[in-house]
């Protein structure tokens, strides 16, 4: 996470179960975010990152569940 003041912050976590489910990679980053977002500041720029993921057959895109 960059706040518009340029500076970074990162977190990580570990999801319980090994998936290939885009919407619980979504609902994790979204975990993170509402935990850690100073919402009185403005958000630059947001980056998730994704590993040791399970084999899926095809490409998934997930949209980031923001609602409070």
């Amino acid at each position: 996470m960059r706040y518009g003041s340029w500076e970074t912050f990162t977190r990580q976590m570990r999801l319980a179960q090994p998936t290939d489910q885009a919407e619980a990679l979504a609902a994790g980053a979204a975990a993170l975010l509402r935990r850690h977002w100073d919402r009185n500041r403005p958000i630059r720029l947001l980056g998730v990152r994704a590993g040791r993921l399970m084999h899926r057959p095809a490409a998934v895109q997930a949209t980031l569940p923001l609602d409070p």
